[in-house]
């Protein structure tokens, strides 16, 4: 005697989970190979300091002087930037290389200013 499948419907769906799983993998490796890219204008007189990195590795450090620029190709996911002025004061700003910003900053003596093009992101007072 053959069996019979109460639930026929199951059968056809219980690899939908695991091939929805290798989507998502597949999706967050090629978001993690391509690669976008990134820039940052000191638009002030102060000189700083940029810091970029993704989860405590990934890390690139880059002194601007007043009008310097500089580009950074990074993967497309989410990564920590610090301004850092001086030996004890950072501006953080959370950012996604995905958006594949043009970043402004101006460091005065009160404040520090991240602005993608004309918008202000981030000020941190100093």
């Amino acid at each position: 005697m053959g069996s019979i499948s109460l639930l026929p419907h199951l059968d056809k769906t219980c690899h939908l989970p695991h091939a929805m799983l290798k989507l998502v993998t597949l999706a967050l490796c090629l978001g993690l190979a391509s690669m976008c890219d990134i820039s940052i204008k000191n638009v002030g007189q102060v000189a700083f300091t940029w810091h970029i990195e993704y989860a405590g590795s990934w890390d690139y450090d880059k002194t601007l002087e007043a009008g310097q620029h500089d580009n950074y190709e990074c993967a497309c996911v989410p990564h920590d930037m610090k301004i850092l002025v001086g030996e004890d004061f950072y501006c953080y700003h959370y950012m996604n290389c995905l958006d594949n910003q043009d970043f402004e900053v101006e460091v005065t003596d009160y404040a520090v200013y991240i602005n993608v093009g004309h918008n202000n992101v981030e000020m941190c007072v100093i």
